[in-house]
C-alpha cells in the first residue's frame, strides 16, 4: 500500500508541475559541464516520481547539451539510479503485499522469472521493449537478487540508450537541412546531404545495425522464457 501511495503522490505532483524544455536547456547551458551534467541527472532521476510527467522529454535536451557520449553517459547514470531506487522500494514495499494478494498465481509467476539467467535480464534492459519505469518495479516484486539485476542494468542499458541518443541526434541534425532541401524541390541534395552526414558518423550506421541484430536475437530468446511451461509450486 505504501507503494501505491508513491505513486499516487508523483501522479498529483506531476498534474501541477511544468518544465519547459528550452528553459531548461538555457539554463543548463549557462553552467560549467559537470555542474549542469550533475543538475541534469538530479532532474532525471527526480522526474522518475512523476507519473504525470515522462523523463524523456530530457534525452533530446542531453543530445543538444552534451553531445552523443555525454548523453549517453548521464542518461546511464540516470537510468542506473533509477533502477536501483525503484527495484528498492518495490521490494521493500510491494513484494509482501502482492505475495499476500495474488497468492500461488503470484508464486508461479515467480518461479519462471527466477530461472531467468543473467543475459536474459540483460536482454530486457538492452532491447526497446519494455519501459525501464515498469521494467525496473516489475522485477523488485519477485525473487531476483538485486546484484544480479542491477549488474544487468549497468551493462545492459547502454546499448539502448545509445541507440536512442543516436537516433534523437540524428534526427536533429538531418531535419532542418533536408527539410529546405525537400521544400525547394531538389531532392538530389536531400539524398545527397543524407548519404553526406551518414559517411561523416559511421557510428550511427554501425550502433542502428548492431542494434537490430542484437534485438531480433534477444526477442526470440525472451519468448522462450517467458511463454516456456512452468511447473505448479505445489506440485511434486
Amino acid at each position: 500500500m505504501i507503494l501505491v501511495a508513491v505513486f499516487l503522490a508523483g501522479w498529483l505532483v506531476g498534474k501541477f508541475l511544468n518544465i519547459d524544455a528550452k528553459i531548461l536547456q538555457s539554463s543548463l547551458s549557462q553552467l560549467p559541464w559537470i555542474w549542469s551534467a550533475v543538475l541534469f541527472v538530479l532532474l532525471y532521476v527526480g522526474l522518475q516520481f512523476l507519473a504525470e510527467f515522462s523523463k524523456d522529454f530530457l534525452k533530446p535536451v542531453a543530445a543538444v547539451l552534451f553531445g552523443f557520449y555525454g548523453s549517453c553517459f548521464v542518461i546511464w547514470v540516470g537510468e542506473a539510479i533509477n533502477a536501483a531506487v525503484w527495484f528498492y522500494l518495490s521490494r521493500r514495499l510491494g513484494r509482501g503485499f502482492v505475495l499476500k494478494w495474488l497468492g500461488e498465481k503470484f508464486q508461479n509467476f515467480d518461479q519462471r522469472v527466477a530461472r531467468a539467467r543473467w543475459g536474459d535480464l540483460f536482454a530486457l534492459r538492452a532491447i526497446i521493449l519494455v519501459p525501464y519505469r515498469v521494467l525496473d518495479p516489475a522485477l523488485g516484486l519477485t525473487s531476483i537478487s538485486f546484484q544480479k539485476y542491477f549488474s544487468a542494468v549497468l551493462l545492459g542499458s547502454p546499448p539502448r540508450i545509445m541507440m536512442i541518443q543516436a537516433f534523437i541526434i540524428l534526427i536533429k541534425d538531418l531535419l532542418p537541412e533536408v527539410s529546405k532541401f525537400l521544400s525547394s524541390g531538389d531532392f538530389t541534395a536531400a539524398t545527397q546531404f543524407v548519404t553526406d552526414y551518414l559517411t561523416a558518423h559511421a557510428y550511427i550506421t554501425g550502433i542502428s545495425f548492431g542494434y537490430l541484430i542484437a534485438v531480433i536475437f534477444l526477442f526470440v530468446r525472451l519468448q522462450k522464457i517467458l511463454f516456456a511451461p512452468v511447473i505448479p509450486v505445489d506440485s511434486k
